[in-house]
């Protein structure tokens, strides 16, 4: 008895949809089966709640400059182990990281992306005019036994040429990794 070749793993997922907050579900389940595909199950819970901050954000901005063109998702495996967000929306600006105040119920979310991504920005590299929020994982060792922190440098490096594809011409993309500092 033969068998086929096992099919190679997607390395790369897109999910186009309308900036409406029902929205934010689908974009967490996509980013989910391709790191259950991958057997990266130590990425995904740092992944599902960036991926659902990017996307708020995108959506949040969309509502709020009255933007009704779609919001764009890719993540993808930039090598076996970094796996890299980008989230792109059409509203114009770009994302602030703000101070809220503690009972203040939104404006975390750079804050968070900046805290729990090994690397992230924002860049005006996407499907079309706009800006894209994106982040990477993966990039740094992980502990996962019971009671271990994640740990990493803030290394002061730019992290630059990390567009999609592997496309290292993207000059308007830098960003430090774990830094809170957005692009112009």
């Amino acid at each position: 008895m033969k068998f086929a070749p096992a099919e190679p793993s997607p390395r790369l997922v897109s999910l186009v949809f309308p900036p409406d907050p029902v929205w934010v579900r689908a974009a967490r389940e996509t980013v989910r089966a391709l790191l259950l595909v991958a057997r990266r199950r130590d990425l995904t819970d740092a992944a599902l709640l960036l991926t659902s901050e990017a996307v708020t954000n995108s959506v949040n901005a969309c509502a709020a400059k009255g933007c009704t063109t779609p919001v764009t998702l890719f993540a993808e495996w930039h090598d076996p182990h970094r796996l890299r967000v980008l989230v792109h929306d059409e509203a114009p600006g770009l994302p602030v990281c703000q101070v809220p105040c503690p009972d203040d119920e939104s404006g975390r979310g750079l804050a968070l992306i900046s805290y729990g991504a090994d690397a992230w920005g924002v860049c005006h590299h996407g499907p079309g005019r706009g800006k894209a929020t994106w982040f990477e994982l993966g990039m740094t060792p992980w502990d996962p036994a019971p009671g271990s922190a994640r740990r990493r440098q803030q290394a002061r490096q730019p992290v630059t040429g990390l567009g999609l594809g592997g496309d290292p011409g993207v000059d308007d993309l830098q960003a430090f990794p774990g830094d809170a500092e957005t692009l112009r």
